[in-house]
C-alpha cells in the first residue's frame, strides 16, 4: 500500500443567500465519513475551510489518503459539492498544500486512521 499524502480541492461556491457556509464542509464530511457529526478516525481523514469574504466563496478541503484513493476520494468531494442545491460550484481544482497549511496536513497524516475494512491504524508521513 502507498503512503498516505495529503492533497488538496479547491472550489469556487456562489451560497444561496442566508445559507449557513459550513454545510459546504458538512456535505463532504457526510461523502467522507457517513455523517457530519461522526465519533472516532476518519478512513480519509480531512479538513473543510470557507472564505466568504469574496463572491463566490472559496472552499478547501485538505484530506488524507493513499495515492491509489486519491482520484476516487477527489471524486467524492467534487459530487458532494456539486449534488447540493443549496450553493452553486464555480470552479473546483486541484492545488498543493500551502505553507500555512503544513502543519495541519502532518497532524492529519499522523493522526489514527481507518483501514478500508473500518480498522484503526495509525499512519506515518
Amino acid at each position: 500500500m502507498d503512503p498516505a499524502r495529503a492533497f488538496v480541492l479547491e472550489a469556487e461556491i456562489s451560497l444561496s443567500d442566508g445559507l449557513d457556509p459550513a454545510a459546504v464542509g458538512a456535505a463532504v464530511t457526510v461523502e467522507l465519513c457517513g455523517h457530519w457529526e461522526h465519533e472516532g478516525a476518519c478512513r480519509w481523514p480531512h479538513n473543510s475551510a470557507i472564505d466568504t469574504n469574496d463572491q463566490p466563496a472559496r472552499f478547501r478541503t485538505l484530506f488524507v489518503a493513499d495515492q491509489a484513493e486519491e482520484s476516487d476520494v477527489r471524486q467524492r468531494i467534487e459530487a458532494s459539492l456539486r449534488g447540493a442545491e443549496a450553493w452553486r460550484v464555480e470552479s473546483v481544482r486541484s492545488r498543493p498544500v500551502a505553507g500555512s497549511e503544513r502543519a495541519l496536513a502532518q497532524r492529519l497524516l499522523t493522526g489514527p486512521r481507518l483501514t478500508r475494512s473500518g480498522a484503526p491504524r495509525r499512519t506515518a508521513g
